[in-house]
């Protein structure tokens, strides 16, 4: 079981995001950021994979150790986009205009989503009727009119 946030747009829409590692962007880095459009993240592992390239330009004494050099700062790079590309992913949903709607422990997003929904509904139904117990006259207490 996983910790997930849900996130609720203004126009209804619903997104599950889970708390902690992510492996999608730890196996697919620079990829799964352009892919969930995390432009930052991008930005830092281009620059990273730039730096890297121009080392191995200068040549020299350098160039040996630079195959070793850059496997072990993208092997850093997709430690550091494990550890923090839910949170990313979550930020960047806050700042498109969502908010937090709830916290709960699913499998899945897509079993949040739907533990969510259930619940949601749930709540909805005993709202309802609550508010048709408060309308009806209760049994037993009729008066005659005159």
């Amino acid at each position: 079981m996983h910790d997930h946030a849900i996130l609720r747009h203004g126009s209804g829409r619903l997104v599950a995001v889970k708390a902690g590692w992510s492996w999608p962007a730890f196996r697919y880095g620079p990829f799964w950021a352009l892919w969930q459009r995390q432009w930052r993240a991008v930005g830092y592992c281009a620059a990273v994979m730039l730096g890297c390239a121009l080392l191995e330009l200068c040549g020299g004494w350098l160039a040996d150790r630079v195959n070793l050099w850059f496997s072990t700062v993208a092997f850093v790079m997709a430690i550091a986009l494990g550890l923090t590309g839910n949170r990313m992913q979550h930020a960047s949903y806050m700042r498109r205009g969502y908010r937090q709607v709830a916290r709960l422990f699913a499998e899945s997003e897509e079993e949040a989503l739907s533990a969510y929904r259930q619940a949601h509904q749930a709540k909805k139904q005993k709202r309802a009727n609550r508010r048709r117990a408060r309308a009806e006259p209760a049994e037993g207490s009729t008066h005659a009119s005159p």
